[in-house]
């Protein structure tokens, strides 16, 4: 099993530096086997298929895929499982997840054994590519202790060896936690690990000194970036991927974009129902060519990306389609004009007032906004004044910011320290 796992990865591996042309190849074959797969298997996708008269033979290429509809959660959650995963699949052999329910109701995700040594191949030359070693011992700090991991015997003798932490641990905890493990690389919400860098410098602490250090699933700002980057003096990569589909995209050390892993998934970044120009924002749409027991095609993550094309100058032949994630749409803060305003407009000026421990903005309406601050100094005035300076400088005053000290901010149930949550629906699409 090992050796196979081993094989796997390296042929993924690979794949980093073959041709343009040849990786296109890889591509559109996976697209014509996943696409046909679930016509023939998965009800939901047979129907969809149907209603729009399409067949698997109209979908050659990446350039067909647009004739497909673009589904997204609501439309998946709604169906009952059966709809949705292969015809003949043994639930009992597979593995059940659920997304982090963030934005709404969790939507359930199967996977089988097979699908899940895919998405392992993808994960471990990603690891492989920033510098993993085999005896290096890696830390998660995740919402939640992963159902499918299990102890391996190889573990025992210092290969591949895995922790986990829960970001829902205070500072303190994690920091121990941490210092306990002594690990070589740790993977972890960047709200986390900056959580753990204020302590490590507030407290002046010492012993903890990963050799990487990975962040996923909220977005990263430059100033969060470097500041975690001076505190443990590492070169931190970022990661972008979802329960839905896994791995979609990742840094190199170059830093130039992300690149998106495309003999595993075709990642679209789409406005008023086309592709937009590099430079634009849109919505994420991904379609996952390994995942064959609930397959997800042309799925509308509810992200919004700037897209890029071009080649990174580490010469991989994975290309850099993101050139960044702004955040979720419901994390849009829409503007009664109807523009709307990226999360890094409240994020960044209200994380680096001096005497804020934590803060949430919520929109209630196109005209309200409240923004909630845990502080801890008691020049409370001097700090709610900063706030509305900084945050007017892109709210107009016919919006309302009603700003409030409050105590505590829980967590949402992911893990995940939401900052920004907008209850008005963007409409890009």
């Amino acid at each position: 099993m090992l050796f196979n796992k081993y094989l796997r990865m390296r042929k993924h591996l690979k794949n980093h530096w073959l041709s343009p042309d040849k990786l296109a190849e890889i591509q559109n074959e996976k697209l014509r086997k996943i696409i046909k797969h679930a016509y023939d298997n998965v009800p939901y996708y047979e129907n969809l298929f149907r209603s729009f008269r399409l067949k698997p033979s109209d979908i050659q290429s990446v350039e067909d895929l647009g004739k497909i509809p673009i589904s997204c959660k609501e439309d998946i959650n709604r169906l009952p499982l059966t709809e949705l995963i292969a015809r003949g699949t043994d639930l009992k052999s597979c593995i059940h997840g659920k997304t982090s329910g963030s934005t709404g109701v969790p939507l359930q995700i199967i996977a089988s054994i097979a699908d899940l040594n895919r998405h392992q191949a993808v994960w471990n030359s990603f690891l492989l590519a920033t510098g993993r070693k085999i005896t290096d011992k890696l830390l998660s700090i995740t919402g939640r202790f992963p159902k499918s991991y299990r102890k391996r015997w190889y573990e025992y003798i210092g290969i591949g060896r895995n922790s986990f932490l829960l970001t829902k641990e205070d500072a303190d905890s994690l920091v121990d936690g941490i210092k306990k493990v002594n690990p070589d690389i740790i993977v972890c919400y960047p709200t986390r690990m900056l959580v753990v860098a204020q302590a490590v410098r507030k407290k002046n602490i010492n012993g903890i000194s990963p050799r990487i250090l990975i962040t996923t699933a909220e977005t990263l700002d430059i100033n969060m970036r470097e500041y975690i980057n001076e505190t443990f003096n590492v070169d931190l990569i970022d990661y972008y991927g979802s329960w839905e589909t896994g791995m979609i995209a990742w840094e190199c050390y170059k830093h130039e974009g992300y690149h998106a892993i495309v003999d595993s998934v075709v990642l679209e970044v789409v406005k008023n129902n086309r592709n937009v120009e590099p430079g634009e924002s849109g919505e994420v749409i991904v379609t996952n060519l390994v995942s064959y027991t609930m397959p997800f095609i042309r799925y509308n993550l509810g992200d919004i990306g700037v897209y890029m094309e071009k080649m990174c100058s580490c010469e991989r032949s994975f290309p850099l389609l993101l050139e960044k994630v702004e955040g979720r749409s419901d994390e849009l803060i829409i503007l009664p004009s109807g523009e709307f305003l990226s999360p890094n407009a409240f994020d960044v000026p209200i994380k680096y007032v001096d005497g804020i421990e934590k803060f949430q903005v919520i929109q209630e309406d196109r005209n309200n906004i409240s923004v909630l601050l845990v502080i801890s100094q008691r020049n409370s005035s001097e700090i709610v004044k900063a706030v509305e300076r900084k945050l007017r400088e892109h709210v107009p005053d016919s919006v309302n910011l009603n700003i409030k000290l409050v105590n505590k901010i829980p967590m949402a149930t992911s893990g995940k320290q939401k900052c920004v949550i907008s209850k008005v629906k963007a409409q890009l699409n």
